[in-house]
């Protein structure tokens, strides 16, 4: 008999790991909050994965293992012991999801192996699309269960990861990877000039967002608060300059319960 997902430890982690939109599940119904859970937890284990592995056929072989877990879930059968996985699977019984959106964040992740840098603008908003923008339609879908709604929802979460690979830059940096697009090439040419090309970049990334966020319509209560969010990245990037570096964009925003609970 397959055994219940713990939805408590799945809360724990979600909150742990991705505190921000653990946030917005708690303004979900009740009956939908361990679905994103889930969907965040399996979006988090799935990012590790080229962040951690050494070799990319590890890398590759890890993230067949997923696809190779959901075709099971889809499909009904029985599956090892694992919370994520069988929450995901609680959640396929409960709404059956288009597979397309897991398939493209699973798909992101193969593609990230090894890279160390994204060429282009489009690049990088294709990666945000089919990473946050996936995962934000998925969480629509188990609040609204209305894929044209999920779809809207994928624009916003698109522009909440781009902002978030912004604020990551720091940190990949360290570890050899540019987030940010089309200043690798800067960097190795004339390292001098990468403050000053990052915040072009920056600049430019957050006005996609905005421009993401101004025409998109939030159809449920954790897309609107999504939505919100990336509204107040948006004005915290700017008022750090655009820079990707500045230390104000590595501090939690001030108040975010409440200010999610009063929607502004």
């Amino acid at each position: 008999m397959e055994r219940a997902p713990s939805a408590p430890t799945l809360a724990r982690r979600a909150r742990e790991e991705d505190y921000e939109r653990y946030l917005l599940s708690l303004f979900a119904p009740a009956s939908a909050q361990p679905h994103l859970w889930s969907l965040l937890c399996f979006a988090v284990e799935i990012a590790r994965i080229p962040e951690i592995v050494s070799q990319e056929m590890v890398g590759l072989i890890r993230l067949a293992w997923w696809r190779e877990r959901l075709d099971e879930a889809y499909a009904g059968q029985p599956l090892p012991t694992h919370d994520i996985l069988h929450g995901i699977a609680a959640f396929l019984r409960a709404c059956n999801p288009p597979r397309a959106w897991f398939d493209a964040m699973i798909t992101a992740r193969q593609e990230q192996l090894g890279r160390t840098e994204w060429e282009s603008f489009d690049v990088f908003e294709r990666f945000a699309r089919d990473t946050a923008g996936s995962l934000a339609a998925l969480m629509s879908y188990a609040v609204a269960r209305d894929e044209a709604a999920a779809t809207r929802a994928a624009d916003i979460g698109t522009a909440y990861g781009m902002l978030g690979l912004v604020r990551a830059t720091p940190a990949a940096l360290q570890r050899g990877v540019f987030l940010l697009p089309e200043i690798g090439h800067v960097y190795r040419a004339h390292p001098e000039a990468l403050p000053a090309a990052s915040r072009e970049v920056s600049a430019r990334i957050r006005a996609c967002a905005e421009e993401l966020l101004r025409e998109s319509v939030a159809y449920d209560a954790v897309t609107r608060r999504l939505q919100l969010l990336g509204r107040l990245w948006c004005r915290r990037l700017a008022r750090a300059g655009d820079d990707a570096f500045h230390t104000r964009l590595q501090m939690p925003l001030p108040f975010l319960p409440m200010r999610l609970w009063l929607g502004r």
